[in-house]
């Protein structure tokens, strides 16, 4: 819980610096998903303009993700926790709206899986490698797409919690599935390429064509942060399979 406070009285400490005295608080629901709350502060003479702290909210108003804007753009310490709980999933600088320094991530019992420097866009350390989980996987050459044994997987730059959130809060459960209590998994596949591009999705293992469509839709949301792969001391283009899940409860 220390370790949460002076967190949370940085980017307070933080705020105070960009001066509030100039913004003004706005609370609102996310029009895509109202399950969630925004509060943030704008700009008095713009309110189009963020400017001070931010927090995002889930239902049961717990902080899920805090930081802080300076005209408009992501600035400072950004924080954000697991669901339901103060567990850290990822925390790091911002500057100018781009990810700076070293950031770290977690997994959803709070051990760090991953440090990633955006300064030198190298990967300072990976619970996984240190580990030796290093898979077979599929990559693309001027051949076409051979197995290897890679040194490194592809993988989301962060917490693959982070990747089961974001996809959980943007699934949209079809209408005339869910009438009829149908349910399924949808495998969907696609490349990342050495820029961390995903790109080339395709459904691998499908239900039918409204899941099919659906599953393909949230995958190809998924923000193009993604770590290539490194085979031979080289990026290189991979495939990487996603399971997106339907499911009634």
């Amino acid at each position: 819980m220390r370790k949460l406070l002076l967190l949370f009285t940085f980017i307070l400490t933080t705020t105070i610096v960009f001066g509030q005295s100039s913004s003004t608080q706005i609370k609102t629901r996310e029009n895509d998903n109202p399950r969630f709350t925004q509060i943030f502060y704008v700009l008095k003479s713009d309110t189009s303009i963020k400017h001070g702290s931010y927090q995002r909210l889930g239902f049961n108003d717990e902080i899920i993700l805090a930081g802080s804007y300076k005209l408009g753009k992501r600035d400072s310490l950004w924080v954000e926790f697991l669901r339901f709980s103060t567990i850290i999933t990822s925390k790091g600088y911002y500057a100018n709206d781009k990810k700076v320094g070293v950031w770290e991530y977690y997994d959803s019992k709070g051990i760090l899986c991953l440090k990633y420097d955006y300064n030198t866009n190298s990967q300072v350390f990976s619970l996984k490698e240190k580990e030796g989980n290093i898979s077979e996987m599929f990559m693309k050459n001027d051949t076409g797409v051979v197995s290897v044994r890679l040194q490194r997987d592809p993988f989301f730059n962060g917490d693959e919690q982070q990747l089961w959130k974001f996809l959980g809060s943007n699934l949209q459960y079809p209408q005339e599935a869910l009438q009829k209590g149908l349910k399924g998994t949808v495998y969907v596949s696609f490349f990342i390429d050495q820029y961390g591009r995903a790109k080339d999705h395709k459904i691998l293992r499908g239900i039918n064509e409204q899941f099919n469509n659906e599953a393909l839709r949230v995958v190809r949301l998924i923000p193009n942060d993604w770590i290539p792969a490194i085979y031979d001391g080289q990026v290189v283009t991979s495939q990487y399979h996603i399971p997106v899940r339907f499911s009634l409860k």
